[in-house]
């Protein structure tokens, strides 16, 4: 049996990814590409530059197509219509077994390891022509930097989210000491061994290549001064459609949020908060549905996606003939004053132009993924996915005040300014002490974040139970927490093709209490 990780090891790929073409995807075996064909890929600043052009590309598809979805369908503010994908069906009724494997959301464990891998190649090849003799004026070293930090951001990030879909939350036991994903900060060779180590560890990881990523854009900085704006973006953000400083910073407060380490969450949001600023409300609809025109204030990163589709506004699209994929479950509409302007992208309302049989007629859909039908040239016909904004910011540093020091007033004032923004007018939020003040913030990340890609994660971060309501159409209402299922299975040829990737508990001869937390079987339970 192959010692190797199917997707991990794709070299024949990756090169096709760092020069941001598309070959086919052979993932069962691996196929070694000449060392000297890399090398010389990697060999001049234009063809590094490439690369990190593939790896914005790559990191697109794995969250435009395969992450944020996954946060939604696992949660509860969401229903699947039949037209959806099977996988996607599977996964939001919790049926997924380990013999899935040609469906959703196999392509969340693939896509996420093309982008570690195509990291991996630019953090070493590129790492290499920074060191030679060819490059020594600081605007050519500031732009090799400018693509390895990107590159250290990007494999963090896929650490995270791919460990946040395939193990247990990083609070889940004491120490931190349960299984987490294989940490991959290397180009691996042919015949290594490659197993999941600890959430720890890969949250170490995570941490070092942050810190890693922001040194480097530092540097960039340092070596040219004029790279700070154009590719680095120290304190301010003039292009949210490419990798940051700041972005880097949002991810650590995400992650330290999810680490529950609210002293520094606190720190590094507050320090995003005070380098951009929110949307405001006559732009907040166009920040969605003119996204290329528009890209809003608070913008930290975006996927750009001129003149392509996504797959997110395919799922959403209600003018198929058909009809989409996802529409809200109707309690959420509960959650919205009328004159709360995001209740407006929970609503379609049809153009005479677009069909003629609709004309009047209101759809429940979401339409953060829609673009304005109004918009005429193709190019900008399209969603430009959020992975970072600072609404997100203002949740994260609400939150991690309240927990880390009892600062309800803070705390409020955060909730209140997105609020504010909503109504168009002042909030006249109240909270009488923790607990209220917490249940504020989560009915606020609900408003703000809906199908953004959250819901799930901040179910499982928190050990909540899975309570869908009874508008839900899933057949599952209810799972506790600590049920094997609110982790995905390792798809079983991965195991195959690896004797050393360990499969969850639950997916082979799972035994209740094996994992620390249940005692008897997982329920499923109709909620009251």
């Amino acid at each position: 049996m192959k010692k190797t990780i199917r997707i991990i090891s794709i070299v024949s790929i990756s090169c096709a990814i760092l020069s941001g073409c598309q070959l086919e995807k052979k993932l069962l075996t691996v196929e070694q590409i000449g060392k000297a064909t890399i090398e010389t890929f990697f060999s001049t600043l234009e063809g590094v530059e490439s690369a990190g052009q593939g790896l914005h590309k790559e990191l697109r598809t794995f969250v435009d197509k395969t992450y944020i979805r996954y946060g939604d369908i696992r949660g509860d503010l969401l229903n699947i219509t039949l037209t959806a994908d099977e996988g996607e069906i599977l996964t939001f009724n919790y049926e997924l077994t380990a013999e899935h494997v040609a469906t959703y959301p196999r392509y969340l464990w693939a896509a996420g390891w093309v982008v570690v891998s195509s990291a991996n190649y630019i953090i070493e090849y590129g790492g290499k022509l920074r060191e030679s003799s060819e490059y020594q004026l600081g605007s050519e070293l500031a732009r090799i930097d400018a693509v390895l930090a990107q590159a250290y951001f990007a494999r963090a990030f896929a650490h995270f989210a791919i460990c946040n879909c395939y193990a247990w939350p990083y609070n889940h036991t004491s120490n931190h000491s349960h299984i987490g994903i294989p940490v991959m900060n290397h180009v691996p060779g042919f015949d290594e061994k490659v197993e999941r180590k600890s959430v720890a560890a890969v949250y170490d990881q995570i941490l070092s290549d942050i810190t890693k990523a922001r040194e480097t854009f530092a540097k960039a900085a340092e070596e040219d001064p004029s790279a700070a704006q154009k590719n680095c973006q120290i304190n301010s953000i003039s292009d949210c459609y490419h990798i940051s400083d700041i972005a880097c910073e949002a991810l650590q407060a995400r992650v330290y949020l999810y680490m529950e380490d609210w002293a520094k969450a606190e720190k590094c949001a507050r320090n995003v908060m005070d380098k951009i600023q929110l949307t405001p409300r006559d732009k907040y609809i166009a920040m969605y549905r003119s996204s290329q025109a528009n890209h809003g204030t608070e913008a930290i990163l975006r996927m750009d996606s001129y003149n392509s589709t996504t797959s997110m506004a395919s799922c959403y699209d209600v003018s198929r003939s058909n009809g989409c994929d996802y529409i809200p479950d109707p309690s959420v509409y509960g959650l919205f004053p009328d004159d709360d302007i995001r209740k407006e992208l929970l609503t379609y309302v049809p153009l005479p132009t677009e069909d003629i049989y609709r004309e009047g007629l209101t759809f429940n859909c979401v339409t953060k993924y829609l673009y304005d039908r109004t918009i005429t040239d193709p190019a900008l016909q399209c969603h430009d996915s959020f992975v970072f904004r600072g609404s997100e910011m203002y949740l994260i540093h609400a939150e991690a005040c309240v927990k880390g020091r009892s600062d309800i007033a803070t705390a409020l004032e955060d909730v209140k300014a997105l609020e504010a923004r909503a109504l168009g007018k002042e909030a006249t939020l109240t909270a009488s002490g923790e607990k209220e003040m917490l249940d504020l913030i989560e009915l606020e990340r609900k408003k703000e974040l809906c199908y953004e890609g959250h819901r799930f994660f901040d179910i499982l971060r928190q050990k909540q139970d899975l309570k869908r309501p009874k508008s839900s159409n899933s057949k599952i209402k209810s799972l506790k927490y600590g049920d094997y299922r609110f982790i995905l299975p390792i798809d079983r040829m991965e195991c195959q093709y690896n004797e050393f990737m360990k499969q969850n508990e639950g997916y082979d001869d799972y035994k209740p209490g094996s994992d620390g937390t249940d005692t008897e079987t997982p329920e499923e339970t109709e909620e009251p």
